[in-house]
This record gives C-alpha cells, sequence and structure tokens, in this order.
C-alpha cells in the first residue's frame, strides 16, 4: 500500500465514506509469500494492491469517526486496531482518490491530483516515444480458454519436473557435443536461417504468454 503525504486533518474526524463501484479480489501473493488484495478502480481502469491488514480494515470499513471505528474494527477483527494504522488506510484511500469525496470536501483537491500527473509534451515524448500499443486483439479470451490447461504448470511438481529435463538434456548434449556443435553451421544456409527465425518467433510467442499465464496466476489466492 502506498500513502502519498496528505494533510489528514488531526483529531477524531469522520472517516470518508468509501465508493461503491470499487471492487476487491484476492490478488495472490508478495514476493515474501503473504497474502494480498486488488482494489479495482473501474473508473480508471486502475489496480491497487494492499495486504493483509488495509483488506482487513477495508472489510470492515464504515463513515463514523476514528475513534469509533477503531472500536468496531477492534471487535470484529479480533484484534487491536490502532488510530495510526487508520490514518495510514486513510491517507492510501484520498491519495488514489477513492473516497466519495475528497479530502475536507473540497472536490479542487482531486483536480489538483490530476494536474500533477499530467506531463508536458517534451516529458511524454522523452519518457514515452518506445512505448507505444497498437491493439490487435483481446488476448483475455485466449488466456481464459486455455487456463484450465497450462495451470498445472504452475505448481511445484511441474517446477521439479522442468528441473530434472534440464538436468537430462544437459547431460545427453554432453554425450554428443560434437554433434550439437556442428549443428549450428546450417544456420549459415537460407533453410536454416528460415528454421531459425520460425523457431525464434515461436519461443518468443510462448515467453509472452508465460507472462500473461503467470500473471493470471496470481490473480488465484495463496495455496
Amino acid at each position: 500500500m502506498n500513502c502519498t503525504a496528505l494533510d489528514v486533518p488531526e483529531g477524531d474526524i469522520n472517516l470518508p465514506a468509501l465508493r461503491e463501484d470499487l471492487e476487491i479480489e484476492a490478488g495472490g501473493c508478495f514476493l515474501n509469500g503473504a497474502p494480498s488484495w486488488l482494489i479495482h478502480d473501474p473508473l480508471r481502469n486502475n489496480f491497487f494492491r494492499v495486504g493483509k491488514e488495509t483488506f482487513e480494515i477495508l472489510s470492515v470499513w464504515k463513515d463514523t469517526t476514528i475513534s469509533s471505528f477503531c472500536k468496531l474494527a477492534s471487535e470484529k477483527l479480533k484484534r487491536t486496531v490502532h488510530k495510526e494504522e487508520v490514518d495510514e488506510t486513510t491517507k492510501f484511500l484520498y491519495a488514489n482518490q477513492l473516497t466519495q469525496e475528497p479530502i475536507g470536501g473540497d472536490y479542487k483537491s482531486f483536480v489538483e491530483q490530476e494536474v500533477a500527473k499530467k506531463k508536458g509534451l517534451g516529458s511524454m515524448i522523452i519518457h514515452s516515444y518506445l512505448f507505444f500499443k497498437i491493439p490487435l486483439l483481446n488476448p483475455q479470451i485466449i488466456l481464459d480458454i486455455c487456463w484450465p490447461y497450462v495451470r498445472f504448470l504452475f505448481s511445484k511438481i511441474a517446477i521439479l519436473i522442468f528441473a530434472l529435463m534440464a538436468v537430462l538434456s544437459l547431460y545427453l548434449v554432453s554425450r554428443q557435443w560434437e554433434v550439437f556443435t556442428s549443428t549450428f553451421l546450417s544456420f549459415l544456409t537460407f533453410e536454416g536461417a528460415l528454421i531459425y527465425g520460425f523457431s525464434l518467433v515461436c519461443l518468443k510467442l510462448f515467453h509472452e504468454f508465460g507472462h500473461a499465464f503467470m500473471a493470471k496466476n496470481t490473480m488465484f489466492p495463496c495455496q
């Protein structure tokens, strides 16, 4: 959870109401194995990953005073919820415009945040000239169809099988090293170059689909 330095009023203030269009779903695990959740902002199509503590607080969120909410959350979550924890969550919500009203009820703050995010023409040219997209198709349909058949590839058993295959491949190549190295000469021919190019395209395609399936795999809860 990332928080921006916002001047949230001190004291026992009323907490803001969450936007009703927000969607929260399981977001896989962090690198340390801890579970995470994704907050989807459909208005801007943005995703925010939060940890267990923040998810718990949002699951019982209520637009009441901080002291009342801390007491309510502590009872429902069966743990002590401190004011500092609620303050950090409030800053996160305000900073990412996930509340029904902006901080202090002044909608100009939302406009100021959006203006601050916009880059000048020169900055956009410098930072974005290498990153442009030409959409050809929506791969989500393909991912949804193929996922049940490839999901096992992300299991611990599959990793073990891949490791054994790698070791076996190295062993077999070492037994016929001269034959293996001599095959590289065929790439110097026209037919060899075509085979090499076709193989490279296929490998690149499988590689990128691997990224896509790995991203889809993180959308499932930790096992």
